[in-house]
């Protein structure tokens, strides 16, 4: 996405109600919610990119797909390397880390809602 330079950012996560577990890492300069809104609205009109296609197979298996802000007023200097610190949180393994299992399950309780 293009960085607005008049603007704060925020970076946020993808996850779908299968397992809670975050599938993709973004930025955007508008809230999580509405940048999900934009992502939507994508995949509705027939985009293909590969997050595209990931919403949409979630969707066709029956699962939803919720967006969480993980961080917020983000200045534009610095935009690119937070998203990379959470890039890279997003790809490291185990729980210990920010976006492991205990964020699945906060995610999960924080949503409220039982798919299963």
């Amino acid at each position: 996405m293009k960085v607005n330079e008049n603007f704060f950012y925020s970076i946020f996560v993808l996850f779908s109600s299968k397992d809670f577990k975050p599938f993709h890492v973004g930025l955007s300069p508008d809230s999580a919610e509405v940048a999900l809104q934009k992502l939507f609205s994508e995949t509705f009109s027939g985009k293909k990119s590969s997050l595209n296609k990931v919403i949409k197979k979630n969707w066709e298996q029956g699962h939803e797909i919720l967006a969480h802000e993980i961080q917020s007023e983000v200045e534009k200097k610095d935009s690119k390397k937070m998203l990379k610190y959470w890039q890279n949180e997003f790809n490291k393994k185990g729980d210990s880390i920010y976006l492991g299992d205990t964020f699945s399950k906060a995610m999960q309780k924080e949503f409220e809602i039982n798919f299963h």
